[in-house]
């Protein structure tokens, strides 16, 4: 897929190609949580979803997808508990109490930013929601997931999205309607959880890349990149 700054280029012709650079958000590294001792053999295999502060994100498909494992009584599927922080959509509370799933959904109030990033620290998985059909957009909060070291799921039809947990090699990305496909990525991680594991694990660079402190090495590397432009088109125009 294309992903913002291709799709910027495409619309506006008059912009050479490579002069359009993307800029992600970035996290505090004073934030990064302190690693914590958690045995996946036993207990709950929570899925956790954070944030929802400027609307609720829709977990169907992560329900669906449990009820389906249920169904077909897939070993520990009873285990899988949905965990959102923060606002949660209504219609989420009601599908998981007519699938008969009230015990693996829980919907918690909103955290302090700290203790929320060292609860998703010690997640077998993170779930990542996309905005519906929207091809471009990169929610903030994958960043948030990157400083916290656990494994993501990602819902979401941007391929500049999933291009990022790709090439970190941090999860899953699965089209947002894709029960089956969030189904067998719940399956590997239950499998995973078994033997005392996650999907994959962290590493401090993914988090490091988007730093504060690495994002204005980064913008200076643009600003300079764009003075030498100038001062060569300047050169330019005094020879004629």
């Amino acid at each position: 897929g294309m992903d913002a700054a291709a799709a910027d280029e495409e619309v506006s012709p008059a912009i050479p190609p490579g002069r359009v650079h993307t800029l992600y958000p970035r996290v505090d590294p004073a934030y990064a949580p302190t690693p914590s001792e958690f045995d996946l053999r036993q207990g709950p295999v929570d899925l956790l979803h954070f944030g929802n502060c400027y609307g609720p994100r829709k977990l169907e498909p992560v329900i669906r997808a449990i009820h389906a494992l249920k169904a077909r009584r897939v070993p520990g599927a009873e285990r899988l508990r949905v965990i959102n922080l923060g606002r949660v959509a209504a219609s989420d509370l009601e599908l998981a109490d007519k699938l008969g799933l009230k015990s693996n959904f829980e919907a918690n109030g909103v955290l302090p930013y700290s203790e929320g990033i060292q609860r998703l620290s010690a997640a077998p998985l993170q779930l990542l929601m996309g905005y519906g059909e929207e091809k471009l957009y990169v929610p903030a909060k994958v960043f948030d997931y990157f400083l916290s070291g656990a494994p993501i799921l990602s819902l979401t039809e941007s391929g500049e999205l999933n291009a990022l947990i790709q090439k970190a090699g941090r999860g899953f990305c699965v089209r947002p309607n894709d029960i089956e496909g969030v189904a067998m990525a719940l399956s590997d991680v239950l499998r995973a959880a078994s033997d005392g594991k996650r999907i994959c694990e962290a590493r401090r660079e993914d988090a490091e890349q988007y730093s504060a402190p690495n994002a204005a090495g980064v913008l200076q590397d643009i600003e300079a990149e764009a003075q030498v432009r100038v001062a060569f088109s300047h050169q330019a125009v005094a020879r004629f």
